[in-house]
């Protein structure tokens, strides 16, 4: 997935994230740090700056949520893959 894709994922995450009842604050709040975090990696990637604890902090959401909020957790998971890719 290029970084255009990973772009586009992250606003399919903050759309599914909106639709989020509003008891779910915690994992808006988590997310929206996660999105930052991606947002930034791909900012300093040219850099050749890597942050190691994001895909652990990626895959530990997805692990806290998948039950719950298969929809954040799947898109989230597809942005894990393709940072992976890219290098990450």
């Amino acid at each position: 997935m290029s970084e255009q894709k990973i772009h586009e994922s992250l606003q399919g995450l903050r759309q599914e994230l909106s639709r989020l009842q509003g008891d779910d604050q915690q994992i808006r709040e988590r997310v929206n740090g996660l999105i930052a975090e991606v947002e930034q990696e791909l900012r300093e990637q040219e850099h050749q700056h890597r942050n190691p604890s994001l895909m652990e902090s990626i895959n530990n959401t997805i692990e806290q949520y998948k039950v719950e909020h298969p929809g954040v957790t799947g898109i989230l998971n597809q942005i894990m893959m393709s940072l992976g890719n890219m290098g990450v």
